[in-house]
Formats: C-alpha cells, sequence, structure tokens
C-alpha cells in the first residue's frame, strides 16, 4: 500500500511542534481527531517521547494510518482508533486533545459534536489543541 501523503502537512508539522511542544509539556495521553494521512500522529509520537499518541479517524482513513504507523511509527505507538465525531468515543483516558484541518471541513453539527463529546465523554482532557484556518464573520483570520 503506498502510503497517503499530504504537503500541508510537512509544511505546518514543525510549526505546530514547537506551540505541542509547550502546551503538551505536561501531557502524557493524546487523542489525535482526524489523522487523515498518520504523518502527523508519527512525527509528533517521535518528537514527543513522553506522549502516548492515539491516531484517530473516520473508518475510511484507518488502513492509511494504520499503514504509515506500522512503516513509520515509533516501538509502542497504538494503532489508530475509529472515532467520528458524530459516534461514541474511543475508550481510554485522554488528558489532551489534537486536531489539525478538521474543524473548518466538519459540518457546523460536527464540531458542535466534538465539544459535546469533550463536554460529556472526554471529561478527562485538560488540553485541546485545534490547528486550522479560522474565520471571523467571513474573514480568515491568518494567511
Amino acid at each position: 500500500m503506498e502510503l497517503p501523503f499530504s504537503q500541508a502537512c510537512e509544511n505546518n508539522k514543525d510549526p505546530i511542534l514547537g506551540v505541542l511542544e509547550v502546551a503538551f509539556a505536561n501531557a502524557s495521553r493524546v487523542l489525535e481527531v482526524g489523522s487523515g494521512t498518520g504523518q502527523h500522529a508519527v512525527y509528533f509520537a517521535k518528537k514527543l517521547s513522553h506522549l502516548e499518541w492515539q491516531a484517530s479517524d473516520q473508518p475510511e482513513y484507518l488502513p492509511g494510518v494504520t499503514a504509515r504507523i506500522e512503516k513509520e511509527g515509533v516501538p509502542g505507538q497504538p494503532l489508530p482508533v475509529e472515532f467520528d465525531v458524530f459516534q461514541s468515543v474511543p475508550d481510554g483516558q485522554f488528558d489532551a486533545l489534537f486536531t489539525a484541518n478538521t474543524c473548518h471541513i466538519m459540518p457546523k453539527e460536527g464540531v458542535e459534536a466534538l465539544f459535546n463529546h469533550l463536554a460529556d465523554k472526554l471529561k478527562s482532557v485538560k488540553l485541546l489543541c485545534i490547528y486550522g484556518p479560522f474565520n471571523d464573520n467571513g474573514h480568515f483570520t491568518s494567511d
């Protein structure tokens, strides 16, 4: 299987890492929502070795994420789990949640569902890091 690839992941992984090194300094278990190609999951698991990085995504993306973790992941890195924000959350306790380039492509109801999970079934999450383009009254807040 050819591994899925995103140039955007390659472009943004280091700037994101700079933020996560500080934000997740005291975290231990991170749930990544929408792992996509798995590039971030593998890269951040290598660079933030104090964390257990749990990748997750919708079922159709799991084979690609699994292949990347099996080929490039760190020893002991868990395989991705299924997580669709409109369904139940993955088992386990997580103290941090990371998502990149997901909220702006989800329907509004999907973002609301994610935040509802944080208030209900993911109460153990104390840190939330969202990367992606943000829009305020129809205007992007960054390039």
